[in-house]
């Protein structure tokens, strides 16, 4: 009889270990976190220098230096291209217009524990004399920033999820209306009383 019920104990033993293994198998596993999808760059416009607010006037050293700290995901690529004079939008003519571009990491893109944390990355450049065709003519530059551009004939079109620019204006002589090629602003589709 001993040996019966020892026999029994351990083939409840066995079943009741098996079954708690079984229970630990069907469980369902703890959700996923969500990780947000990631955002385009976005240019801290009240960080740039020179201010996006204000004309520049002169050119030391025969260049022009800018400073523009854009907040990435560090887990991207930060990619930018430099226009002058273009709108960098619509197909250049002519052949001309990108002046600079490249990928800028600023030695902080790296892979991150964080997926959701956001790094701001210096994006910074000169331009020479040569780059922009003469220091002693009025140009309008602007940087363009994103993971990844899009079309090639657009070449300062952002792919999703999307990009941000930033615009200059170099006016040495003061003689300078960079409005005479765009036509007024009507805002009044825009429902804030501009009209009024």
């Amino acid at each position: 009889m001993k040996t019966r019920a020892r026999i029994v104990l351990a083939v409840v033993t066995v079943a009741c270990g098996g079954a708690g293994i079984a229970a630990c198998i069907l469980a369902d596993p703890p959700p996923l976190p969500l990780i947000p999808a990631p955002g385009p760059p976005h240019i801290l416009t009240e960080s740039v220098s020179p201010p996006l607010d204000q004309v520049i006037t002169s050119a030391p050293a025969q260049s022009l230096t800018f400073s523009v700290p854009v907040e990435a995901d560090p887990n991207l690529p930060l990619k930018f291209r430099v226009f002058v004079d273009v709108d960098p939008n619509v197909a250049p003519t002519g052949g001309g217009g990108l002046a600079l571009s490249g990928v800028e990491d600023g030695g902080v893109l790296a892979t991150s524990p964080d997926a959701s944390a956001l790094a701001i990355v210096p994006t910074d450049f000169t331009l020479t004399s040569a780059q922009i065709g003469g220091l002693d003519a009025c140009h309008t530059i602007t940087l363009v920033v994103a993971t990844a551009f899009e079309d090639p004939t657009l070449p300062g079109t952002p792919a999703p999820p999307g990009g941000d620019l930033a615009s200059w204006r170099y006016e040495p002589n003061g003689s300078c209306n960079f409005f005479d090629a765009a036509p007024p602003l009507d805002a009044s589709a825009l429902g804030d009383g501009a009209d009024e």
